[in-house]
Parts: structure tokens; sequence; C-alpha cells
């Protein structure tokens, strides 16, 4: 697709709140540079959804993105809300009827398989079976990377 830049990542409530959480900025000051330098380049995305996610979840985390929207946080457009109801009618454990609102997992894969990028979460495999982000992005060709493999593809050493 023209226009689209090639290498780019989509990444996940969970991942953002572990990186926060278990690479803390104080700490890993040169690594929060470097995802700074993606968010800058126009490689790192998230959905709104990820954003309204880490404001229920994690205040620090969600200031933090909240900083960065204008460059960091995609709106939803028709076409990423139609992908994103594919995907949750064929995983509907994505979707959590119970609640009101929308999860940004489909959102998420809506957004990276939109633009041929590759999924960054840290989402736990749930066992044998289970529908989680990492086995819905297998089944939509979506290339998923847990925060360790997304430092090494970067090429980068913490």
């Amino acid at each position: 697709m023209p226009g689209l830049i090639r290498d780019g990542y989509v990444i996940d409530a969970c991942a953002i709140i572990d990186l926060w959480q278990r690479y803390p900025p104080k700490t890993f000051a040169r690594l929060w540079t470097r995802i700074d330098e993606l968010v800058h380049e126009g490689r790192l995305l998230c959905p709104g959804q990820v954003l309204a996610e880490l404001r229920r979840k994690d205040d620090d985390a969600a200031q933090w993105l909240e900083k960065r929207r204008s460059i960091i946080v995609v709106r939803e457009d028709a076409a990423i809300w139609t992908l994103a109801q594919k995907i949750v009618g064929s995983d509907t454990a994505l979707s959590d009827h119970s609640r009101m609102r929308p999860q940004a997992d489909p959102f998420v894969i809506a957004l990276a398989k939109s633009r041929h990028w590759s999924v960054v979460t840290s989402e736990r495999t749930k066992g044998f079976g289970a529908v989680n982000i990492q086995s819905v992005c297998k089944k939509h060709s979506v290339p998923c990377f847990t925060l360790i493999q997304f430092f090494a593809n970067e090429g980068w050493q913490l």
C-alpha cells in the first residue's frame, strides 16, 4: 500500500502497562528515548481503544500515552471498525459482551492488519486452545511480538 511505513508496530494496552511497570522511565531512560523515537517516526501506533483501556487500568501509563496522543493514537475509521468487527466475528472471545464498551484487542489487530504491521503485546498465553491476541493475530496473518521480541526486532539491547 502506498504511503505506509514498513516495519511499524501497533501496541496494545498490556504492553504499555508492562513497559511502564517493568521498565520504568527513570531507570530505563534510553529505552524510553528509543520508544519515543519510534513514536515520532510514526512507526509505533495504537487505536483510541487502547487509550480508553489504559485510563481504566493504569493512570501513569495513560498519562504517558495522553501526552503523545496526537502522534501515536489513531482514530478508528470505518474501515478499521469493519475489520475489527470481522475479527470479533471470527473470534468472539475477543469481545466481552458483559461490558458495554468494546475491548481494544480487535482494534489493535485490525489497525496492524490494515497497515501490514506487527502487533506488540504482553498478553500471556492462556493455555491450549484458548483465544488470545497472539492466536488471533496468527489466524489473521498478523505478526505478533512480545516486548522482548519487539526490542530484538529493533536491534535494541537493554
